[in-house]
């Protein structure tokens, strides 16, 4: 059995894995944005922000791999904002969905868990048994 773990907004290290602090403090500090060494353009972290829409071929993946999960963990997500929130309905038709969050969401009564407490506590446990 496999874990699949696929953060469908990307994360922050996808920027070529740098360490983006430096890069928004020079913003912050009135000085030009980061840009590409190659083409000059603006970089940005690799992650799907507010308004951008969600990359049709990952989404889909998601979708899928959200169909076919014995368990679908969602982890500290208000799931309001579609699409991605969609992916709880997914895993909730199957029967493997594990919401956990400090507050309740609209896919609660979906689902066949509902933890409420903190990842910083949660998540190693979880690790433990995988």
């Amino acid at each position: 059995d496999a874990v699949v773990r696929r953060p469908v907004f990307g994360n922050r290290d996808g920027v070529g894995g740098t360490d983006a602090a430096p890069a928004f403090e020079t913003v912050r500090a009135g000085d030009a944005p980061p840009t590409c060494d190659d083409c000059g353009g603006l970089l940005k972290p690799g992650v799907v922000l507010f308004g951008e829409r969600l990359p049709r071929v990952a989404y889909s993946e998601a979708n899928r791999l959200a169909g076919d999960a014995d368990v679908f963990l969602s982890l500290g997500s208000s799931l309001t904002v579609h699409p991605a929130a969609g992916l709880a309905g997914r895993a909730a038709e199957v029967g493997s969905l594990v919401v956990v969050n400090f507050d309740a969401t609209q896919y609660d009564d979906r689902a066949d868990r509902v933890v409420r407490g903190d990842l910083a506590a949660f998540l190693p446990e979880v690790e433990k048994r995988i």
